[in-house]
């Protein structure tokens, strides 16, 4: 690559990624041997941590500190580190920025998308959900004499297939 702008990688660590974590980790992986190959920095961004400062380092130290983030057990604020992410990018200027979500909304995705939108400005961004499958919610459950009908929810775009399988409270199914 021409450019030897840092990399900036934002990785979804809050209990919605843990599921698909090895692959998100692979991924991150992956981006740093590109880094690698091009000398150019690298700076990680667990988005739990909001209150980090955000440090470039060189590709090898990045790939360690990437092994020592684990999901947590609880749903992340993207939001929050929405101000670390712009002044580190407020002081390094050219960058380039991969996001590898975990695809799902805990609440504020829209508000953290376009902050992300306005303090990336015209900076490159990849979005990565990481190869796995999107999470799937239901909601709107009707249930009617002959049938039961629900709506099932998703981050994903596109068409989908597949299977439901319910099972009442007392596990049988129905």
């Amino acid at each position: 690559g021409g450019s030897n702008a840092p990399l900036v990688i934002l990785l979804d660590d809050g209990w919605s990624a843990a599921a698909s974590w090895d692959i998100r980790i692979k991924t991150a992986d992956e981006l740093i041997a590109k880094a690698d190959n091009d000398r150019r920095g690298v700076a990680l961004v667990a988005l739990s941590e909001p209150a980090r400062d955000i440090t470039l380092m060189p590709a090898g130290a990045a790939r360690v500190a990437l092994r020592q983030i684990v999901p947590k057990p609880y749903s992340i604020d993207r939001v929050d580190t929405l101000g670390a992410v712009d002044r580190f990018l407020k002081a390094t200027g050219e960058a380039e920025i991969a996001w590898l979500s975990d695809g799902v909304d805990t609440g504020r995705g829209v508000e953290f998308v376009e902050g992300l939108g306005k303090t990336i400005g015209e900076r490159k961004l990849t979005l990565f959900e990481a190869g796995a499958p999107a999470a799937l919610a239901l909601a709107a459950a009707e249930n009617a004499a002959a049938k039961m009908t629900v709506k099932v929810l998703r981050t994903g775009g596109g068409v989908a297939a597949g299977v439901v399988r319910a099972i009442d409270a007392k596990g049988s199914p129905i």
